[in-house]
């Protein structure tokens, strides 16, 4: 009898233990995917609209012509900026090129990603210029031999804040030619939060003839005329083209896939826990309180107030709770650990959730306990003791 108490009680712990361990998992999975989509990423993602499907001709004469096709795209109704790139934002990096100062040996380049843009990208993202400017669109010849740095990549080359950097020269391998660094940029997320925040060059479409994007900034409130509008005009400059577009902070779930796919599982996991412990709770307290019918009648009798009584079966259930804390709380915190340690940029680990998920399981299950043994103790104990 003894042996099969303990092994109830201690199946039921296990229960208790597994859903502390899932319950404060869901609320950390949540915790950061709402940092990943609420974080400041340097630009403003939302009514940003990307279009992939640009006809390519990779020359000067197919850029100027992009550029004009912008400008006209920039000049609808419900459009605040227009650009045209070769990257966007959304996880795929550009090439990888090595940098450096004109005194320094090769040897001691600076790795960076290369991204090329217009010099409208950083006003249609709503990127801070930190120090000197960004590329300007009538002064196509001072930014022939120009750059753009961000904060990573002036400090991996040495400079000690964003203004020193403005107007240094500096050497991209493969070069003959310096570069001069017009800017500096505040530090924005090209990739996922999985990894901190690279080097990054930016340099001009007008050198490096390529692209592959437009981004339109919709200005708020104007979402569905400014799409018909951008439709009309592609189909207007080209006719033979299909217009994909993307807004991307849908685009920028995408890259988090997995995570969305892992709150939706954890929540899942949540649902059958709660209902595995509640069941185990039901049958183990029934059990006990058919087997002690005779007990709480006795006690009834004697002047038990059925508060009294309710309150002797909950202490019984307060150091499983205990000991299932205990164990999942410790264990929790190493697994969570474990896994935000994945990020570079990820939520903070604070007591609150497993206070949270403790007290939680404790009420609902002192509800349980509590109207169990209350409809018993409620009953004449002469029934109970006849019963017996």
């Amino acid at each position: 009898m003894a042996e099969g108490r303990w092994f109830r009680r201690g199946l039921v712990t296990v229960q208790f233990t597994m859903a502390v361990l899932v319950f404060v998992g869901a609320i950390f999975v949540s915790r950061q995917i709402s940092y990943f989509f609420n974080a400041d990423l340097g630009f403003k993602k939302e009514a940003l609209l990307t279009v992939s499907s640009l006809p390519r001709t990779w020359s000067p004469e197919g850029v100027d012509r992009m550029e004009d096709a912008r400008e006209q795209f920039a000049r609808l109704p419900g459009i605040g900026s227009a650009s045209l790139s070769f990257e966007i934002p959304n996880g795929n990096a550009g090439l990888n090129t090595r940098v450096y100062l004109p005194e320094q040996d090769s040897t001691r380049a600076v790795n960076m990603t290369t991204l090329t843009t217009d010099a409208n990208f950083a006003k249609t993202y709503q990127i801070d210029v930190l120090s000197g400017r960004y590329f300007r669109p009538d002064a196509r010849e001072q930014d022939a031999n120009g750059i753009v740095l961000n904060e990573s990549a002036a400090r991996a080359m040495g400079f000690v804040t964003p203004e020193v950097a403005v107007n240094k020269m500096v050497r991209i391998q493969g070069s003959p030619l310096p570069f001069r660094v017009l800017g500096v940029i505040r530090n924005f997320h090209f990739g996922t939060m999985h990894k901190s925040i690279e080097p990054i060059l930016i340099g001009h479409i007008q050198n490096v003839p390529l692209y592959r994007y437009f981004s339109f900034r919709i200005t708020s409130g104007n979402v569905r005329p400014a799409l018909a509008e951008i439709e009309k005009k592609w189909h207007e400059l080209f006719p033979d083209a299909p217009l994909e577009y993307a807004f991307l902070d849908q685009t920028l779930e995408k890259l988090y896939k997995t995570e969305l796919q892992m709150e939706k599982a954890s929540y899942v996991a949540m649902a059958v826990s709660l209902l595995i412990v509640l069941l185990g709770v039901v049958g183990l307290v029934s059990l006990t309180v058919s087997r002690r019918t005779k007990e709480v009648g006795i006690r009834k009798v004697l002047g038990a107030s059925v508060a009294g009584i309710v309150g002797l079966f909950l202490r019984e259930y307060v150091w499983i709770l205990l000991i299932a804390n205990l164990v999942a709380c410790p264990l929790a915190y190493w697994l969570l650990s474990d896994w935000l340690a994945g990020y570079a940029y990820h939520t903070p680990i604070t007591w609150v959730p497993f206070v949270q998920v403790g007290a939680g399981l404790a009420f609902v299950t002192a509800i349980l306990i509590g109207l169990q043994v209350a409809k018993t103790a409620l009953t004449d104990p002469v029934k109970s003791l006849r019963s017996e």
